[in-house]
C-alpha cells in the first residue's frame, strides 16, 4: 500500500487496526481483573473464606484477636486500593464501550441510499436533488468542523457515484462498494498522527522522556518496593546493628538491648517525650542491666517493652501509640533475629536467648514469672497460691495431667474459671522428643566416622485421658496469648548444639500442622572420646513447654587424626557436604 507521504512499499499507519489491537489488549487485562475483584468481595462479604490462622484456643483474648481477624478480612476489601482499582476499571470500560462503537460503524454495510437519505425506489432526480441538498450541507469549505464533515462529504460523493456513474454502479452490484475488489493491504496498528511530520518532534520527546525519565522512575520505584524489606518485612541493613551485639548476648534480657536499636524504631519513634514525667517513670522502672547504654530513644523503646511483659497500662496517647508500632513490628524482627543467630556460626546459642525472650514477649511474662501465668485468670497475686509446685517442669507436667488430677492438684475458684483453663490448655501443644544416634551399617563409632542423628517429635493437644485435639492439614495454629494485641502462627524450631564447644550444629524451623515430625541430621564425628550433643524442641511463643535431650556419644580414636588443626580443616571441608544431608525431613499427620 501507500503511505501517508505518499511512497510505495512503506507500511501505513492504519487507525482501526490499532484501535482493534487496543480493544484485545484491553479486555484481556480489564476481564480476568473484574473476576478477580468480584470473587475477593463476594468470598469476603459472604464469610467464604478461610482464616490464615486457626484458632484452636477459646479464651478471652484469643477470641478476641479472632474476631478482630474476622471482621479485618471482611472490611479487607473496602479500601483505597479498591476505589483506586474501581477508578481505572470504570475508565477502561468507557474506552472498551467508545472504541466498539467506532468498531461498529467500520463493520457497517456501504449503502448508498441511507447515505443520501431517499429510499431504493427514487428516481435520478430524486437522487440528484438530495445529493445536491446534502453536499452544500456537508462541504468542507463552507462548514469548517473538522474530519468529520469531510468525512461525510467523502461519503456522500460515493454514495452518489454508486447510483449514477456506469462503472461506479456496476461494482457496487458486484462487489458492495462503488471502487470494486479491494485489495489487501498492511498497515502499522498505531493512529495516524504518529506519523505525521508536524507531530515528529513532539513524538520523539514523548519518547526520550518515557525512556530516559519515566522507566528509570519506575525501576527505582519497583526495587525500593521489592528489595527495601527482606522476607521477614524489615530492613535488611537491620544486621549491620543486630550481629554486632548478637556477639554479645549472655542473656535473654539482652535481646532488649537488640530491638531497640532497630532502623523501623529509630525513624518512627518520637523521641520528643522522652523527658515528659511519664516516659521518665517508665525508664526508672528498667532493671539496671536494662538502664545503660545507649540513646535516650533506645532507653524508651526498652522501657515500652519491658511494660508490654510487666503488662503494665500506659495512659499517655503518644506512648501508647509507640508501644503499639513497637509490639506490631516485635514478631518480624525476632524472625529475622532467629534467622541470624542460625546462620551465623560465630554467634554460638544466640538463638537460645532469643528464643526465650520471644517466648516472653509474646506471653506478657517477665524474666522470672512462673508459666501458670500464660492461663486465663491466673495473675502473679494468685498464681503461688493456686500452683505451689515451683518444679522445673511444673507446667508441662500439669499439661500432661488429666482434668481430674488438674482439679486436686491446683483447684480453682469457681467452675466458670476452670471451663476457661481447661479450653487453653486443649489447645497447647504437648511434645515428646526421641533422640537416637547410630552410624549406618556400623555397631561402634570411630573418630572420623559420619554420625546419623535421628530426631523425632511428636505433638499432641487436648487433655490426657479425652479425647485429644489432633493436628490435621490446614491453616498453622494461632498462638494462645492472654494479652498480645496481634495474631501469631505458632512455630517450633529443632535445635542441635554441641554442649563442649558451645556452639549451634544444625536447627530447623517448623511451621505447618503435624503430629509427628522424624528429621536426620549428619554431623562427623573428627574427635575421639565422648561428644555431648543437646537437642532441643523449642516454641517461640510458650513458655515452659520446651523439650531437651542429651545425647552422649563415645567415639574410638583413628590414627592419623590427632592434630587438632587437621580435625578443624577436616570438618570444615566437609561442613557444605553435611549441611546437604542434614536437611532430611519426614512429617506425619495423623487422620
Amino acid at each position: 500500500g501507500k503511505s501517508s507521504d505518499g511512497h510505495e512499499g512503506n507500511l501505513e499507519a492504519d487507525d482501526s487496526a490499532f484501535i482493534f489491537f487496543m480493544f484485545v489488549i484491553i479486555t484481556a487485562i480489564v476481564v480476568p481483573w473484574i473476576l478477580i475483584l468480584f470473587k475477593k468481595i463476594i468470598w469476603t462479604v459472604c464469610g467464604w473464606y478461610k482464616l490464615p490462622l486457626d484458632f484452636a484456643c477459646a479464651c478471652k483474648n484469643c477470641s478476641q484477636l479472632k474476631e478482630g481477624m474476622k471482621k479485618e478480612l471482611k472490611s479487607s476489601w473496602l479500601t483505597k486500593g479498591l476505589a483506586i482499582q474501581i477508578f481505572i476499571i470504570s475508565i477502561l470500560l468507557s474506552l472498551l464501550f467508545a472504541m466498539r462503537g467506532y468498531l461498529d460503524e467500520l463493520k457497517k454495510e456501504f449503502d448508498p441510499y441511507s447515505l443520501l437519505e431517499i429510499s431504493t425506489s427514487a428516481s435520478e432526480q430524486e437522487i440528484k436533488t438530495a445529493y445536491r441538498r446534502l453536499v452544500l450541507a456537508t462541504h468542507p469549505d463552507k462548514r469548517n468542523e473538522g474530519s468529520e464533515t469531510s468525512d461525510k462529504f467523502m461519503a456522500i460523493r460515493r454514495a452518489y457515484q454508486a447510483l449514477t456513474d456506469p462503472v461506479a454502479k456496476e461494482n457496487y452490484k458486484k462487489y458492495g462498494n462503488p471502487d470494486g475488489v479491494q485489495r489487501f493491504s498492511i498497515g502499522l496498528a498505531v493512529p495516524t498522527f504518529l506519523l505525521e511530520k508536524g507531530n515528529r518532534n513532539i513524538v520523539l520527546i514523548v519518547f526520550f522522556v518515557f525512556l530516559l525519565i519515566l522507566v528509570p522512575l519506575a525501576g527505582w520505584w519497583v526495587f525500593t518496593i521489592c528489595f527495601r524489606y527482606n522476607k521477614h518485612g524489615v530492613y535488611p541493613s537491620n544486621s549491620d546493628v543486630f550481629i554486632p551485639r548478637l556477639k554479645k548476648i549472655k542473656k535473654a534480657d539482652g535481646v532488649m538491648h537488640i530491638l531497640s536499636g532497630a532502623l523501623e524504631y529509630q525513624e518512627n519513634i518520637n523521641d520528643k517525650d522522652v523527658e515528659t514525667e511519664a516516659c521518665k517513670k517508665l525508664i526508672s522502672a528498667l532493671p539496671s542491666r536494662q538502664n545503660k547504654g545507649g540513646s535516650p530513644k533506645e532507653l524508651k523503646i526498652r522501657s515500652l517493652l519491658e511494660a508490654s511483659m510487666r503488662g503494665t497500662i500506659i495512659e499517655e496517647q503518644s506512648l501508647l501509640k509507640d508501644q503499639q508500632y513497637i509490639m506490631h513490628l516485635a514478631p518480624r524482627m525476632l524472625s529475622y533475629l532467629i534467622e541470624l543467630s542460625t546462620e551465623d556460626g560465630s554467634l554460638g546459642l544466640a538463638v537460645l536467648k532469643v528464643l526465650k525472650f520471644s517466648q516472653l514477649l509474646y506471653q506478657g511474662l517477665n524474666f522470672g514469672d512462673s508459666p501458670f501465668l500464660q492461663l486465663p485468670h491466673i495473675d502473679k497475686k494468685n498464681v503461688d497460691t493456686i500452683f505451689k509446685q515451683k518444679a522445673k517442669n511444673a507446667f508441662k507436667n500439669y499439661l500432661g495431667m488429666t482434668p481430674e488430677l488438674r482439679a486436686k492438684y491446683a483447684p480453682l475458684p469457681d467452675a466458670e474459671r476452670t471451663r476457661d483453663v481447661e479450653a487453653t490448655l486443649s489447645a497447647l501443644p504437648l511434645v515428646k522428643l526421641t533422640v537416637k544416634a547410630e552410624v549406618k551399617d556400623s555397631n561402634e563409632i570411630r573418630q572420623g566416622d559420619l554420625l546419623t542423628v535421628q530426631v523425632k517429635v511428636e505433638l499432641s493437644r487436648g487433655n490426657k485421658g479425652s479425647e485429644s485435639t489432633k493436628d490435621e492439614d490446614g491453616a498453622p495454629n494461632a498462638v494462645h496469648t492472654n494479652q498480645y494485641p496481634i495474631p501469631k502462627q505458632e512455630i517450633m524450631w529443632i535445635i542441635i548444639a554441641s554442649r563442649d564447644e558451645g556452639r549451634l550444629l544444625q536447627c530447623a524451623k517448623i511451621n505447618r500442622k503435624f503430629s509427628s515430625c522424624t528429621k536426620e541430621f549428619s554431623a562427623f564425628m573428627y574427635r575421639a572420646g565422648v561428644t555431648t550433643f543437646e537437642v532441643y524442641a523449642k516454641f517461640d511463643c510458650y513458655r515452659g513447654l520446651d523439650c531437651k535431650e542429651t545425647v552422649k556419644v563415645f567415639a574410638k580414636k583413628m590414627q592419623g587424626m590427632s592434630n587438632p588443626k587437621q580435625e578443624a580443616q577436616l570438618q570444615e571441608s566437609d561442613s557444605d557436604k553435611n549441611d546437604e544431608q542434614q536437611a532430611s525431613f519426614t512429617y506425619t499427620v495423623k487422620k
